[in-house]
């Protein structure tokens, strides 16, 4: 989302000299300003230049604000340079984006660290009037291949698997495409879902509207929310609109990036535009869904105006619907062009793929999370952070990706970034062996269980919906801080957010590690994620910890601790308080259900599993269930 403000607001940067902080201030309510630090090697003064017209990225011409030299305003320090371009006298904000450039032909081929609202040497965020409308979020994302998913492969057989995914604690399911597959030059025996033949209708596979109605509703029902994959850039060759609407097309029809199965669309003709909206908009009408991740937005053939179009018109579309946007793209590394267009989520691209290409190498890995959550270009949208989906999956397996460190790296996922995504059968380790191939039938085989994953995901996204630490807030640098590990192949950091803190140590080695973190708050904190105790689940064991702590970890091992209170209880069915669930709960409970004693408010809390006001029978069963999921 775009981050907006008003001509006055002050851009509270941490730039400083020595160890006073620098304070930008405004002198004017029409002077508009941009920060930047520069490596301290930067000897040319950089300059900027807003440009109006063409907001692709591509052909600028004119410019109605000039791009006057930057002002000099100190160093940080670390030596760096601050610069600070300032234009008074704006009556509106620019309509196009920004660039830096050392000329007006000439673009600035150098590193800048982001500390206002700029893109590093590339495009940013237009600014403009208001307050920020990023909205904090602590959503778990599964995308699910109906086909897949079951034996049976439909949307009624997928349903039935609902309170899987509830009690899993996903929040968001994001369906695969669910169009007819195009036929004409099809790749394996189903041919591919990203060649839609029928922008308006439910693969017969898949089932009926109908079903798909009954999905959604059941979703709803369980507080899930539900996203359909959209195809924008081209369609099946066999695609209705070939035949009812040829002059959507390009008037020679091509194949984009040699994709055999499909023809391009042209976005250059009104009608395109308005017909692919109204595609996306029948199905909030028909089916409620909630949301669309979005394919292949980096393509050139399609504008800039008609992302921002189209999520305008999806987002304003339905009165007291939100519908929520997720892109393909990695924008700001990629398509830096469509940060300005309004997604609520983008990739974190090449954040997989360093994890993958840094395997072996934990102070590799250790840059990649500096990177990632140091990169203030993104402040204004949320990331969708994973390990595999299927681009990944249906040609490599998690082993081959991350080696013994996969299960380390799902805890990542799940801790340091943004919104965390399984793929299907991910949560249950079958992906680390198995690949699904989504051109034909491959169903996963839910008897083929690694308990130490699914126990590991079970417990991270019960952590993710129960401490406000791991909440996604926008301000990703401030509340993550990397602390000092006496061993490179250990990695330790906090998470801070509201009253709570998360503390993060991960095993990258070959080997256990015996070792030193300093840096941390000393006192009481508990121990909620043991690698060594994963069949417990999620735990609330108390424990102690000094500023310089030691640690023994095992190797690809992991422990996951946190302090403060959480926003709730972080364990249901912890009833002795023991910070753990195990048989002991069932006596204590048993105990408090024999008792003629009433029960204060605390112990109904802790006794009332199945939070329906009173402590029965029924609460012994929901026990005993979360007791067989450990």
């Amino acid at each position: 989302m775009k981050r907006l403000f008003s001509f006055s607001i002050m851009m509270m940067v941490l730039l400083s000299s020595m160890a006073a902080v620098y304070e930008p201030s405004l002198t004017s309510d029409s002077e508009v300003c941009v920060f930047f630090e520069a490596n301290s090697t930067v000897t040319d003064t950089p300059k900027l230049w807003v440009w109006e017209g063409n907001t692709d990225g591509q052909a600028y011409v004119g410019t109605s604000w000039p791009g006057p030299a930057m002002t000099y305003m100190g160093d940080t320090p670390n030596g760096n340079k601050i610069y600070k371009w300032t234009y008074t006298g704006a009556l509106a904000m620019p309509t196009g984006l920004i660039f830096t450039w050392n000329n007006q032909g000439g673009r600035v081929d150098l590193s800048y660290t982001n500390h206002g609202y700029y893109v590093m040497g590339q495009l940013t965020n237009i600014v403009g009037a208001g307050e920020s409308t990023f909205v904090p979020n602590n959503n778990v994302i599964y995308e699910l291949d109906l086909y897949n998913f079951t034996s049976a492969g439909t949307l009624a057989a997928a349903q039935q698997r609902l309170d899987y995914l509830r009690d899993l604690g996903v929040d968001i399911i994001w369906l695969m495409p669910i169009h007819p597959r195009g036929i004409l030059g099809h790749i394996g025996s189903l041919g591919s879902p990203y060649a839609p033949r029928d922008y308006h209708a439910v693969n017969s596979d898949f089932g009926t509207m109908a079903d798909l109605q009954s999905f959604v509703a059941a979703a709803h029902q369980r507080g899930m929310q539900v996203w359909l994959d959209w195809v924008a850039n081209h369609t099946a060759k066999d695609n209705v609109w070939i035949t009812e609407h040829r002059d959507y097309y390009n008037a020679t029809l091509t194949s984009p990036n040699g994709y055999g199965d499909v023809y391009q669309l042209d976005y250059s003709k009104e009608a395109t535009q308005v017909a692919m909206i109204e595609a996306m908009e029948y199905w909030i009408d028909q089916a409620d869904i909630d949301g669309f991740r979005c394919d292949y937005i980096s393509s050139n053939t399609i504008p800039t105006a008609f992302w921002t179009r189209a999520i305008s018109a999806l987002k304003s579309y339905k009165e007291g619907k939100t519908i929520t946007i997720l892109g393909e793209g990695d924008m700001a590394n990629s398509v830096p062009r469509l940060l300005v267009c309004g997604w609520d989520y983008d990739y974190a691209w090449g954040f997989q793929t360093a994890l993958s290409n840094n395997k072996n190498n934990p102070p590799g890995v250790l840059t990649q999370c500096k990177n990632l959550v140091g990169d203030l270009r993104f402040i204004d949208i949320s990331r969708m952070v994973y390990l595999t989906n299927h681009d990944q999956n249906y040609n490599n397996t998690m082993t081959n990706q991350y080696g013994a460190n996969a299960y380390a790296f799902t805890v990542l996922t799940f801790t340091l970034y943004g919104m965390p995504m399984l793929y299907n059968g991910q949560e249950t380790g079958y992906l680390m062996s198995h690949k699904l191939d989504y051109f034909n039938r491959t169903p996963i085989n839910w008897n083929s269980v690694d308990n130490k994953m699914l126990n590991t995901v079970k417990a991270l996204t019960a952590l993710k919906h129960s401490c406000d630490a791991l909440i996604d807030n926008g301000d990703r640098a401030s509340e993550v801080t990397f602390l000092t590990t006496g061993n490179t192949n250990m990695i330790a950091y906090t998470r801070h957010h509201n009253a709570q803190t998360a503390l993060v140590v991960l095993n990258l080695g070959t080997s256990v590690v015996n070792t030193t973190v300093s840096g941390l708050e000393a006192g009481e904190w508990k121990l909620a994620i043991d690698v060594e105790n994963i069949n417990a689940g999620l735990t609330a064991i108390p424990v102690s910890l000094s500023s310089t702590q030691s640690f023994s970890v095992p190797a690809g091992g992991y422990k996951v601790y946190y302090k403060g209170e959480p926003a709730q209880d972080l364990l249901v069915g912890d009833v002795n308080l023991d910070g753990e669930i195990t048989i002991g709960d069932l006596s204590a409970l048993i105990s408090y259900i024999l008792s003629v004693t009433p029960l204060d408010n605390d112990s109904m809390a802790r006794a009332d599993i199945n939070k329906d006001g009173e402590v029965t029978i029924g609460d012994v069963t929901a026990l005993i269930d979360i007791l067989l999921t450990h």
